[in-house]
């Protein structure tokens, strides 16, 4: 009878370790493969509000620089982490069946350079816009003196009457548009006599030198089949001109009245001034738990997704290259940067809890190196040269830039020897080259260098 009553308790207590194991078990595989799937879940999810939010900054500090709006301010919170349990391995039931919170580090670095180098056009003389030019006192430049001649749209017939470019002393250079009409049809009777003749006029840009009274030049052809509202390039210290030795300064250009043509801009061709400009960048490394490491970049106007060693754009930076024909059937090879210069005090902060960034735009500048303004008359470079540099050696840095070039530069310009560029520890040097068979401008460069301020601090609310 003992005995009996001994093997009962003995299967009940069996009965509840397995009852106990089978929890136990079940527990193991829900903290095996359901935990970490809920936690990749969470982190994922936060990786796409990092990335909506490094979109939506840039897009509120684009529209602020477009619009002009400078000195205004916007805040932006950003949650670096996910929600999860305190302590890892904590025993009690609710937290070891939920996923362990992610943080993250935001960032912001100042140390970055990027640096331009143009051999191009820059305005000068006594008128540095691009409104027409009456008549304009010229002072010594400093290389090529470059005029850019453009056809009135409603006068380029008033042909052989009107001086366009006439100065004092022992010399006189004038462009004249000359009619150069030429036969076009010649409609011919059934018998096969003549019936008309059609001439269609074409009008070249010609130019007559004379110094000391002798006319060196006469009715040369600079340009022919003009087009209607098109600019020239005009260099008057081309040596096919033979003014080189000539020309003293100050003088006097003028525009006759009535002219079929006009001045639109006075420039200098200067060799190769360069500038240097910090950029920074904004940035933001997660720590997750469950999901790949991601880190998001933003830099010159473009955001970079990086993770596994590689950096990839997302949002491509500012900066353009692309081909342009000119009325006159020129090739222009444009270029447009936006360098995107983010100042403010260094900073970083690592947590999980909500931190506010606020950025603003300070000041906005438009095709200036230094104290050069570039001309905006296309094609106003020869050749364009810039880098960009980390202050350190940062191979993945190096190899995102490299990766971004290879997205934005269309490969007929690679192909053709057009533009390269070179990939160093640090970062890169691009170099941007015309036709090398011609020594005239035939690349055009604009730039808009923004500086933005943008902060960072810590914005955790109070919990009750």
């Amino acid at each position: 009878m003992v005995g009996t009553l001994q093997d009962r308790a003995l299967s009940e207590v069996i009965g509840f370790i397995l009852i106990l194991g089978v929890l136990v078990l079940v527990s193991a595989l829900y903290l095996v493969y359901v935990v970490p799937v809920q936690g990749r879940d969470a982190e994922i999810e936060h990786m796409k509000d990092i990335e909506k939010f490094f979109i939506d900054f840039k897009m509120n500090l684009d529209s602020l620089w477009v619009n002009n709006q400078l000195g205004v301010p916007f805040n932006s919170i950003v949650t670096l982490g996910t929600k999860g349990p305190n302590t890892a391995g904590s025993f009690s039931l609710i937290p070891i069946l939920e996923p362990i919170g992610a943080s993250g580090t935001i960032s912001i670095t100042t140390n970055d350079t990027f640096s331009l180098t143009v051999d191009g056009i820059f305005a000068g003389g006594g008128n540095t816009s691009t409104s027409l030019v009456k008549a304009s006192t010229v002072s010594q430049p400093k290389t090529d003196l470059i005029y850019y001649i453009k056809t009135d749209t409603n006068q380029i017939n008033l042909t052989n009457t009107s001086t366009i470019f006439s100065t004092q002393g022992d010399w006189i250079a004038s462009f004249k548009v000359r009619n150069i009409p030429y036969v076009s049809d010649v409609l011919l009777n059934p018998n096969g006599t003549v019936y008309q003749v059609q001439k269609n006029p074409i009008y070249d840009l010609v130019l007559s030198v004379n110094k000391s009274g002798v006319k060196t030049i006469d009715n040369w052809t600079v340009y022919s089949n003009l087009s209607t509202n098109t600019s020239y390039y005009i260099n008057l210290l081309d040596e096919a001109y033979g003014l080189n030795n000539d020309i003293r300064f100050p003088f006097v250009v003028s525009v006759v009245p009535g002219s079929p043509v006009y001045l639109t801009d006075i420039g200098y061709h200067v060799n190769n001034p360069t500038v240097n400009y910090t950029i920074g960048e904004l940035r933001y490394d997660s720590n997750n738990n469950y999901w790949i490491d991601q880190s998001y970049h933003y830099r010159l106007d473009g955001i970079f997704l990086g993770q596994n060693g590689i950096t990839l754009p997302q949002v491509n930076p500012g900066i353009k290259i692309s081909n342009e024909v000119l009325p006159d059937g020129r090739n222009v090879m444009d270029v447009y940067l936006t360098i995107f210069s983010i100042q403010g005090t260094p900073a970083i902060i690592s947590e999980s809890d909500p931190v506010q960034i606020t950025g603003r735009i300070l000041n906005v500048t438009s095709n200036r190196l230094g104290s050069e303004q570039l001309s905006q008359i296309k094609p106003n470079a020869k050749q364009i040269d810039f880098s960009i540099l980390s202050n350190v050696e940062d191979p993945q840095f190096s190899e995102s830039i490299n990766l971004t070039l290879n997205q934005l530069i269309p490969k007929k310009y690679l192909l053709n020897g057009n533009i390269s560029w070179n990939k160093n520890s640090r970062g890169v040097d691009v170099h941007i080259f015309g036709d090398p068979e011609s020594s005239d401008p035939d690349c055009y460069v604009e730039t808009n260098q923004i500086n933005a301020q943008i902060g960072v601090e810590s914005y955790a609310p109070t919990t009750f």
